[in-house]
């Protein structure tokens, strides 16, 4: 009997000593897998490129684990932040941000998340994308968690691309470029609304393409389109339009405006045919007036180095006509001594003596105008007294003539502070042009205050007129009412110059065969009444 109950009893033993070998060989190998798994973890999370660091609370933020990146980015080793923390945080200023934003995290026991600027050791700027929560064990332990990455290039390429944008946006505004997108599966055509052009487009700057080439103006409009339905086949890479937009959506446009339009194709699709075209669209219509006027300044310029080719290729036959007809008649009087052929031969004389004189103060005063030298000497003038004695000395010029001289009704008191001479050199001027193209009737002159103030003064004449289209030229330089007719074409231009310089209006109203006024105005300010 005993000898069942030990064998029960070793049995007994041995089953435990069996159970107990399982347990511990059990025991081991998981040992052995949590430290195998340990050295994966540690492995694995070492050479992340994430910057891993684990920190626990309970033991005054210990640094548990620093990885490999880690190290990188802050320039800490994982040996210095394991042995001595205190020595490792002072080492870099961004040791020192990264421990006082985690002393806040634990103080308001919340978790972090976002993109946050370091200085680097070399002193560039490092932007990290950081990520710290706090994470617990069921028996109470708690870590704080770190994970960050770095996002320095990608921060550079976001502002490169805002500085480029922005760049973008002020060459834009600068050049008054207006962007536009054309979706040719939808038929959609986008404005960006920059620049005004948007104010054509209807609401939400979004048409069809049609719609907007209907807003060209009629004579460009096939002209535009053909080109444009070119494009969008594909065969040309790129367009450029110059067009006048006559109307928008909403109404019909004041003045037309000018666009300048420029686009290529953005993507393809796999056929190779254009699916996004992309272009810029400029209004020029400033440009396309300065054009104009730049270029009705070369016809005027053209037009005066013309006429006054003309005028020097016709001087020297004006200055000879008077100076042989004085030469000549000169001759004559010497040698007759009949009174009355000496009587007439003397009035021929003088006549080509003024004229020749005419002449010669003509190329003076334009010469003087040119240069900008020509003098004025104010002083107060009795417009009725220069007026009276204009009619004396027209009366006797007019005296064999059938051309009655009236110097109308015209206050008597108006003084008018200017250059009497030049005043009357316009108003001669203006008289002997009334001379020279009235044969009969009559030429009237005077003066009155207009509504404004101002003062306007005429000379009126029944004599041959003016064609319209010569009335607008009439005070141009080298211009002659008539070809045949003794002159240099220069007396009118230079009466505007002084008209000009005394701050009035010159003009010409004229009908042919009825007569012509010749006028002038003075502004109210330089006149006072007795």
């Amino acid at each position: 009997m005993l000898i069942v109950i030990f064998s029960l009893i070793a049995i007994i033993i041995m089953m435990r000593m069996c159970a107990y070998a399982l347990k511990q060989r059990s025991r081991e190998r998981k040992i052995k897998t949590l430290k195998d798994n340990k050295v994966f973890l540690e492995n694995l999370f070492s050479n992340l490129s994430v910057a891993v660091a684990v920190r626990d609370i309970q033991d005054g933020l210990r640094f548990l684990f620093w990885n490999k990146e880690a190290e990188h980015i802050f320039g800490v080793s994982r040996k210095e932040v394991m042995e001595n923390m205190d020595a490792a945080l002072s080492s870099s200023e961004m040791m020192l941000t990264m421990n006082r934003n985690d002393l806040e995290i634990l103080e308001k026991d919340k978790r972090f998340s976002g993109l946050s600027r370091f200085d680097a050791p070399d002193g560039s700027a490092l932007f990290l994308y950081v990520n710290k929560r706090i994470i617990s064990h069921p028996d109470g332990r708690r870590w704080l968690l770190m994970t960050a990455w770095d996002m320095t290039e990608q921060q550079q390429n976001v502002e490169k691309l805002a500085e480029l944008n922005k760049r973008l946006q002020t060459v834009m505004e600068v050049s008054q470029m207006s962007l536009w997108t054309y979706d040719i599966k939808k038929d959609i055509l986008t404005y960006d609304g920059i620049n005004g052009i948007s104010e054509i487009m209807p609401t939400g700057n979004q048409c069809k393409l049609k719609n907007f080439l209907d807003l060209i103006s009629p004579e460009m409009r096939d002209r535009v389109s053909r080109n444009v339905f070119r494009f969008l086949k594909g065969d040309v890479p790129s367009l450029h339009e110059e067009f006048t937009l006559y109307k928008s959506f909403s109404r019909t446009l004041d003045t037309p405006v000018w666009i300048c339009s420029h686009s290529t194709v953005m993507k393809y699709d796999a056929e190779g045919n254009p699916v996004i075209i992309v272009g810029a669209n400029k209004d020029i219509s400033e440009q396309k007036e300065l054009e104009e006027t730049l270029l009705q300044a070369k016809r005027s310029a053209e037009e005066a180095n013309r006429l006054k080719d003309v005028f020097l290729a016709n001087m020297s036959h004006e200055i000879r006509t008077p100076l042989n007809s004085i030469v000549g008649f000169s001759s004559l009087l010497a040698e007759t001594e009949d009174s009355e052929e000496q009587a007439e031969y003397s009035g021929i004389i003088q006549n080509n003596t003024e004229l020749l004189l005419q002449l010669i103060n003509d190329i003076l005063d334009l010469s003087k105008i040119e240069a900008g030298t020509m003098e004025f000497v104010y002083k107060d003038a009795n417009i009725y007294a220069l007026f009276s004695e204009l009619e004396k000395t027209t009366r006797w010029r007019v005296k064999k003539s059938a051309v009655e001289i009236i110097f109308e009704d015209s206050p008597q008191g108006v003084v008018l502070r200017i250059d009497p001479n030049r005043f009357m050199q316009v108003v001669n001027n203006f008289m002997t042009n009334a001379i020279k193209f009235t044969r009969h009737g009559s030429i009237r002159f005077g003066y009155r205050r207009q509504e404004n103030g101002d003062w306007y003064l005429y000379l009126t004449d029944t004599g041959e007129g003016i064609p319209a289209e010569k009335v607008k030229t009439v005070f141009d330089r080298f211009v002659k009412l008539d070809a045949f007719k003794q002159g240099t074409g220069l007396g009118l231009s230079i009466c505007k110059s002084i008209i000009d310089r005394f701050g009035g209006d010159i003009g010409a109203d004229s009908q042919p065969s009825v007569g012509s006024t010749f006028w002038f105005t003075l502004p109210g300010k330089r006149m006072a009444v007795d």
